[in-house]
């Protein structure tokens, strides 16, 4: 069914009315919606109706029938349990062969250090291994799907970017960090491949640099780079490291990209340390990201993200009937080039 209002707030309301609070980068509206797919419960009560406790909820059916229902809402904590007791725990990479082996399905749903080791996956050999077995298996095609991957660490990106080229390539060109006083390291949040900030910091111009991080400088290719086609899975839940990662391989051509724009900016993005700053009057809390990321990637995609060759929506039909389209759009692909 289709919601149609909410307490009399039609949904292009809603819609317009919250999307300038979700931040985005540059002209992005990937992530925005994505943002509010997996949040709309939080940024109604936010930018709507704070207060409201009862919902007169107007949807329609698919014959076109309106009909109201009021419901309670519920505390937030209530809700995100819910949410937290439902999510699906998937380990962050899982492999799958197909057609004899001849594709493979790489879906790597998170990059985060964390991920890793809850479910005790050594990313790097986990890679190595899987190339070799594409080797070993001489398979032909492999579909690496991103959709959703919200991130982690910078080094994972590069590490895969590597297994797809047979040249030295650049991930990452500089990382600037914002001025500020380097006595005082209270409320930053320092993560591991930051380790020892802010020393290694140094003054190139008028800009301060972070110099030490592993995806600085050129990188050689690993070994055994899997050689034959490769086809991206993306959409507007691919941010941070996902977002680099796909950039460097958009830039260096290796791969077609189906689906959705990414949910970050083509050139690059901010994070690594993040630094948490008390609003002097308000009193409010915020986090700001103290380094701004410059891929080594060109000019592309004004203010935008990388933009699929194949632009493919997921339909609330599809949806209904539990349809993967963006992945059977990309097998469909594979056999009109294997028909070719």
């Amino acid at each position: 069914a289709e919601i149609v209002s909410i307490n009399g707030n039609t949904m292009d309301q809603v819609v317009e009315r919250i999307l300038p609070y979700i931040p985005a980068d540059g002209e992005n509206q990937t992530r925005k919606f994505d943002y509010l797919k997996r949040s709309f419960a939080k940024y109604y009560q936010l930018c709507i109706e704070p207060k409201q406790q009862t919902f007169t909820i107007v949807y329609k059916d698919d014959r076109g029938r309106e009909t109201p229902r009021v419901v309670e809402g519920i505390p937030p904590k209530e809700l995100y349990k819910h949410i937290k007791s439902t999510s699906p725990q998937h380990p962050p990479i899982e492999t799958r062969f197909i057609d004899s082996s001849n594709t493979c399905i790489l879906t790597i749903s998170s990059f985060r250090n964390d991920l890793m080791e809850k479910h005790r996956i050594n990313y790097s050999f986990a890679l190595s291994q899987l190339f070799i077995d594409l080797g070993k298996r001489f398979t032909q095609n492999l579909i690496i799907d991103l959709r959703n991957n919200g991130g982690g660490y910078s080094e994972y990106g590069a590490v895969l970017n590597s297994y797809l080229t047979d040249s030295a390539f650049q991930y990452c060109r500089d990382m600037i960090v914002l001025p500020f006083d380097k006595s005082d390291t209270a409320g930053l949040d320092i993560p591991e491949t930051f380790e020892g900030f802010p020393s290694g910091i140094e003054m190139e111009g008028d800009q301060l640099k972070w110099k030490k991080h592993s995806v600085l400088g050129w990188r050689e290719p690993s070994h055994p780079t899997f050689k034959g086609r490769v086809f991206f899975l993306i959409n507007g839940g691919c941010v941070s490291t996902t977002s680099e990662f796909a950039s460097v391989a958009h830039h260096l051509n290796q791969g077609i990209f189906i689906g959705e724009e990414v949910g970050g900016s083509y050139k690059g993005d901010s994070g690594g340390v993040l630094k948490w700053v008390e609003l002097p009057n308000s009193h409010i809390r915020i986090r700001m990201a103290m380094v701004r990321y410059e891929l080594a990637v060109g000019d592309l995609f004004d203010g935008h993200g990388v933009i699929p060759e194949h632009l493919v929506r997921p339909t609330i039909k599809g949806v209904k009937a539990q349809k993967d389209e963006v992945l059977d759009y990309a097998l469909g692909l594979l056999q009109t080039n294997d028909s070719n």
